[in-house]
C-alpha cells in the first residue's frame, strides 16, 4: 500500500513539473545597447442557455459546414499540437476567431477580437463584474469515459484564466490582471480540456493525450503559432490605441535561432552561451535596428497561452506596448517561444 501511495505521489510531482514548469522573461535593447474554495463539476449548473444566435460559444460541437456557412473561408488553415486544425479569421482583427476543428467537428474556439460576441460576457469586462454573475472556482471535476479528473486552479489561474461550465463543454477565460479586464475566451469540449491539461490535475482511470507528430508536423506547429503569435499581439496594440507590428522575416529567423538554441542547449535565457545577447544575435542575422527587445516563454499550452503568460508579466508587457517598436519578429521552436520587437 506504501508503494502504490510512493507511485501516485510521484505521478502527481511529475505531471504539475511537466504542465506548470512556464517561464518567461523580456529583455529590452536601448540604443546604447544595441552595439473561495468550491468545487464545479462538469455537471453543475453551466452558462449557455438562452444566449443569443451570435455567441460565438454556440459554434463549439458544430460541424464545420456550419462554421463555413455563417463566417465563410477562413484566412488561414493551420495544424495544432493537439489533433485539431485551426481554422483562423484575422482579415478583421476586431472580430477575430480561430476555431479548432476536428474529424468536421468545432472541438474548440478562440475568440480574441475586441468585437467578438462571447455572451454572457463582452471583451473588456470587469472581473469582478464577471465574477458576480459566474462565481470561479479552484477546483474543477469531470467524469469522461468512464475516467474521473480534478483540475485544481491555482491563485493565479483563478485570478487571470478560470475555467467555467458551459452548454457544451468549458470555457477558459483569460483576463489582463493589471487593467482586470477580459481580453479573450478559450471554449473547449472535454476531450479538448483533457489533452491540453492547463492547470494542474489529478486522475482515476486513463490520461487522455493527443496523437504522436511526425517532424514535419511539428514544423508546421511551430509556423503557425508563430504566425498567431504576431496576430493575438497586434490585437492587444490595437486595444491599447498603438499602431499594430509589421512581420519581419530577418527577425522571425534570428528569434527562431534563439528557440532552437534554448531547447538544444538546454537553458533558457536571454544571453546564448553559443551567440550571445540579442543584439549580437541581431547582427549576426544582418539585421540593422535601432532599439530591440526580447521576450521569451517555455512550457505553454500554445502560442496562444504564451502570448497572454507575457501580457501579463511586467516587463514583457512593456515590450508587447512600447510604441517605439515596429516591426516583430516570432521563432517558435517545440515548447520554446521568443518574441523579437525591433524599431527600424
Amino acid at each position: 500500500m506504501k508503494k502504490v501511495l510512493v507511485i501516485l505521489l510521484l505521478t502527481v510531482i511529475v505531471l504539475f513539473v511537466d504542465l506548470y514548469g512556464k517561464l518567461i522573461f523580456s529583455q529590452y535593447i536601448k540604443p546604447s545597447d544595441s552595439l473561495p474554495k468550491k468545487v464545479i463539476t462538469s455537471n453543475s449548473k453551466k452558462q449557455g442557455e438562452g444566449m443569443p444566435a451570435e455567441a460565438v460559444s454556440k459554434m463549439l460541437g458544430r460541424d464545420s459546414e456550419s462554421v463555413l456557412a455563417l463566417f465563410g473561408e477562413p484566412s488561414r488553415m493551420e495544424p495544432s499540437a493537439y489533433d485539431y486544425e485551426w481554422w483562423v479569421y484575422n482579415t478583421d482583427l476586431s472580430h477575430y476567431v480561430q476555431f479548432g476543428i476536428w474529424q468536421n467537428k468545432v472541438v474548440t474556439i478562440y475568440a480574441g477580437g475586441q468585437k467578438i460576441d462571447v455572451s454572457p460576457y463582452h471583451m473588456g469586462q470587469k472581473y469582478g463584474d464577471i465574477y458576480e454573475l459566474t462565481p470561479f472556482s479552484y477546483e474543477i471535476a469531470l467524469d469522461y469515459n468512464n475516467s474521473s479528473y480534478e483540475f485544481e486552479l491555482s491563485e493565479s489561474d483563478v485570478n487571470e484564466q478560470p475555467l467555467i461550465a458551459i452548454q457544451n463543454g468549458w470555457a477558459q477565460l483569460y483576463f489582463d490582471k493589471f487593467t482586470q479586464k477580459l481580453t479573450g475566451v478559450r471554449y473547449m469540449d472535454n476531450e479538448t480540456l483533457l489533452k491540453q491539461r492547463p492547470y494542474q490535475i489529478m486522475y482515476s482511470g486513463a490520461l487522455m493525450s493527443p496523437q504522436a507528430l511526425t517532424a514535419e508536423q511539428e514544423n508546421e506547429i511551430e509556423t503557425a503559432n508563430a504566425k498567431q503569435i504576431l496576430d493575438l499581439t497586434n490585437i492587444i496594440r490595437i486595444r491599447e490605441h498603438l499602431k499594430p507590428l509589421a512581420w519581419d522575416d530577418e527577425v522571425a529567423e534570428v528569434a527562431y535561432l534563439h528557440s532552437k538554441d534554448m531547447k538544444d542547449s538546454s537553458y533558457f535565457a536571454h544571453e546564448s552561451p553559443k551567440f550571445g545577447s540579442l543584439g549580437d544575435r541581431l547582427t549576426r542575422g544582418k539585421v540593422t535596428f535601432r532599439t530591440a527587445g526580447e521576450n521569451i516563454a517555455s512550457n505553454y499550452t500554445d502560442g496562444i497561452a504564451a502570448v497572454q503568460g507575457w501580457l501579463n508579466s511586467e516587463g514583457h508587457r512593456e515590450n508587447v506596448l512600447n510604441s517605439k517598436f515596429n516591426s516583430l519578429g516570432v521563432g517558435v521552436y517545440d515548447t520554446y517561444y521568443t518574441q523579437n520587437f525591433t524599431q527600424k
